[in-house]
C-alpha cells in the first residue's frame, strides 16, 4: 500500500515559490488500478516520482508497505525501487543496445547471475509478445514495440508496484489499445499496482478502476471510473466527460439527459412503458454508449414533452436511471476541453 499524508512540493523558481504539490492525501491500496487524470503542469508526474523516491516532498510524508521513504537509508531506497517497475512516454531506450541488452540493464542493477538472465528475458519477452525482436535494436521497432520493451524491462524485475507515466500518449488510439490491453493481462496475471499517470481520459475508461483528477498541483475528485461517468454535474468532471459524452450544444426545450448502466431501457422496455403509461412525446436527440471496463454506459437525451412530463421523469428516475435536465442546468455546455 501506498499512502500521501499532507504532502507539498514547492520549487524556488527566480526566487519565487511554486508550489508543484499542495497537501496530497490519498491512500492507494495492493493490487488496484489507479488513473491519475489531469492537464499538463497539474503535478501528476511530480507525485509519481515521490512514489519511487525520485523527487522528495517539502512537507508530509510518503509510506511505501507502512515505511516513511525519508526513513530509509540509501541502501534500503535502492531495494524500495527495485519493488517498482516503471515506464515513460519516451520509452527511455539505450538506441546502441539491442532489446536483450536494454532489458537486461535492470537485471544488472540487481545483480541477478549472468547464468540466469538469458531465461529470464527470453520469459518476460514472450510474455510481451517479442519474442521475435530479442536482438534488433530500438531503431528498428515500431512505437508500440519499443513501448513493449519498457513494459519488459519494468516487469523483469518482478516488481510489486508498476508506475506508467503517459505511456500511451506518444501512441496511436490501434497500438494504445493494445498496450492497454496488455497491461490488464498483467495485471490479472500478477496482481501488481498500477498507477497510471495520463491526460487522456479514453485511457482510463479502457484500463483503470479507480480515477484520481488533479489540478494546479491539488486533488479535486477521487472516484470510482464508473462514478465519474455516471455524475456530469461536476464543472471539474465534466471538462474531461464532454468530448466524449456529447459536445453538441442543447438547442431544444424540455430536453433531459438519461444515464444508465447496462442495457437497463432495453431489458424492460422502459421508454416504451412511459410514452404510453403517461401519455407523452418523445424525440431522441442524441445516444451514445460507452464502454468503462467491461460494463456498458448509455448516454440518452430525450426532449420529453406532454402535461405528465414531470410523472414521467420520476417514474425514470424510480427505474434506477439517473436524470438531469439539460434546460435547468445546461450541462456540459460552456465547458473548456481539457488539454
Amino acid at each position: 500500500m501506498i499512502e500521501f499524508k499532507n504532502v507539498s512540493k514547492i520549487y524556488n523558481i527566480n526566487k519565487s515559490p511554486f508550489h508543484a504539490l499542495t497537501d496530497i492525501n490519498l491512500t492507494i491500496p495492493d493490487g488496484a488500478i489507479i488513473g491519475i487524470l489531469g492537464k499538463s503542469g497539474a503535478g501528476k508526474s511530480t507525485l509519481l516520482r515521490m512514489v519511487n523516491g525520485l523527487i522528495t516532498p517539502s512537507q508530509g510524508e510518503i509510506l511505501v508497505d507502512s515505511r516513511a521513504l525519508h526513513s530509509l537509508s540509501e541502501r534500503e531506497q535502492r531495494f524500495m525501487r527495485h519493488t517498482m517497475g516503471m515506464v515513460f512516454q519516451n520509452f527511455n531506450l539505450f538506441q546502441t543496445k539491442t532489446v536483450y541488452q536494454n532489458i537486461e540493464i535492470a537485471l544488472k542493477a540487481i545483480a541477478t547471475p549472468k547464468s540466469e538472465r538469458k531465461a529470464k528475458i527470453e520469459a518476460v519477452l514472450e510474455q510481451v509478445g517479442l519474442s521475435s525482436k530479442i536482438h534488433s535494436y530500438p531503431q528498428q521497432l515500431s512505437g508500440g514495440e519499443k513501448q513493449r520493451v519498457g513494459i519488459a524491462r519494468a516487469l523483469i524485475t518482478n516488481p510489486k508496484y508498476l508506475l506508467c507515466d503517459e505511456m500511451t500518449s506518444a501512441l496511436d488510439p490501434k497500438t494504445a489499445k493494445e498496450i492497454l490491453d496488455l497491461l490488464q493481462i498483467i495485471h490479472q496475471q500478477y496482481r501488481l499496482t498500477i498507477i497510471f499517470i495520463t491526460h487522456q481520459i479514453e485511457a482510463v475508461m479502457h484500463l483503470c478502476q479507480e480515477v484520481i483528477l488533479m489540478e494546479q498541483g491539488r486533488v479535486t475528485h477521487r472516484s470510482t471510473t464508473l462514478d465519474l461517468f455516471l455524475h456530469l454535474d461536476n464543472v471539474a468532471t465534466s471538462t474531461y466527460l464532454k468530448p466524449i459524452v456529447y459536445d453538441v450544444p442543447i438547442e431544444h426545450d424540455h430536453v433531459y439527459q438519461l444515464i444508465y448502466v447496462g442495457a437497463i431501457l432495453q431489458e424492460k422496455s422502459i421508454l416504451s412503458h412511459m410514452i404510453r403509461h403517461f401519455s407523452v412525446d418523445v424525440n431522441i436527440i442524441h445516444a451514445k454508449i460507452l464502454l468503462i471496463g467491461k460494463e456498458r454506459l448509455g448516454y440518452l437525451y430525450l426532449q420529453i414533452l406532454g402535461k405528465n412530463q414531470n410523472q414521467a421523469i420520476s417514474y425514470l428516475r424510480e427505474q434506477g436511471i439517473i436524470v438531469n435536465s439539460m434546460e435547468n442546468t445546461r450541462l456540459l455546455e460552456n465547458i473548456d476541453y481539457a488539454n
